[in-house]
């Protein structure tokens, strides 16, 4: 349970700041006292779920120009509730597709 939690927070560190696997996996090894063996396993499953990350980002990015060809914003100078309404909606369809796609598959 202790390995998990440190690997979920290594994991939020990945996505967070852009941190090195490898410097991240270090820390969960000096932390806990894990062998080698689970270490390079480690390292195997944290470059997974960084390409997992950037697949899913740079889909986001698409996704998103996408929706807003097909859906433009209202002005945001004349109506600024109205166009983050309009931009979480969008984000949250795209979030969506983008589970189902890479997450759920």
């Amino acid at each position: 349970m202790r390995l998990l939690l440190c690997a979920e927070n290594a994991v939020a560190g990945i996505a967070q700041t852009g941190h090195d696997v490898a410097v991240l996996v270090q820390v969960i090894v000096q932390r806990t006292g894990i062998d080698v063996h689970i270490r390079v396993q480690l390292l195997d499953v944290f470059d997974a779920l960084r390409e997992i990350q950037e697949t899913a980002t740079a889909r986001m990015e698409q996704m998103m120009a996408e929706l807003l060809k097909a859906n433009p914003a209202p002005d945001k100078k004349l109506n600024q509730m109205a166009w983050v309404q309009h931009m979480n909606m969008l984000k949250a369809q795209a979030e969506e597709v983008i589970l189902t796609e890479l997450i759920n598959s």
